[in-house]
């Protein structure tokens, strides 16, 4: 719906915003921030994910948050650190790249370079392009995140 720039829009404006306001709205009730920090199983990965998603999607603005929700942050990299023993595939490369621009402005973002860093090793992905293919199974918009999500790559295979 986002990526595809051959086809003309599938939804327009109102279609689009009720869809963004209902996926909101649900995120946020179908589990707080508080229980998720509580379970950090692969559900609440993912849950989390589609928060950092959405939240990276609209209200981040020229890779400047409009709103610093710590919280958020915090619960990321917990479930970050307890999932990183996990084999769950690229979902949690996914996990640590969204999740990665939503904190890597923040003065304690640098664990999300180190698990991109293992992450890629682990998964054996080598190159931009092959990470983007993998991004793309996932909720990932290039023109919103593709850059960012460079940067990172960039910061994670420099690192070694």
């Amino acid at each position: 719906m986002l990526n595809n720039e051959t086809r003309g829009p599938t939804l327009d404006f109102l279609g689009f915003e009720e869809v963004l306001i209902s996926t909101c709205y649900r995120l946020l009730k179908f589990r707080p921030l508080l229980e998720s920090r509580k379970n950090h199983g692969v559900s609440a990965m993912y849950h989390l994910g589609l928060i950092s998603f959405m939240m990276s999607t609209f209200l981040q603005f020229n890779h400047q948050k409009i709103i610093n929700h710590r919280l958020l942050s915090v619960c990321l990299q917990e479930s970050s650190e307890s999932q990183a023993s996990e084999n769950h595939g690229f979902l949690y490369f996914w996990f640590v790249m969204i999740a990665g621009i939503w904190v890597s402005n923040d003065e304690d973002g640098e664990w999300a370079i180190r698990r991109i860093r293992e992450t890629t090793s682990l998964q054996s992905i080598n190159t931009w392009d092959e990470a983007q293919r993998v991004l793309c199974m996932f909720p990932w918009v290039h023109d919103l995140h593709s850059q960012y999500g460079y940067e990172l790559w960039s910061m994670a295979r420099n690192a070694e």
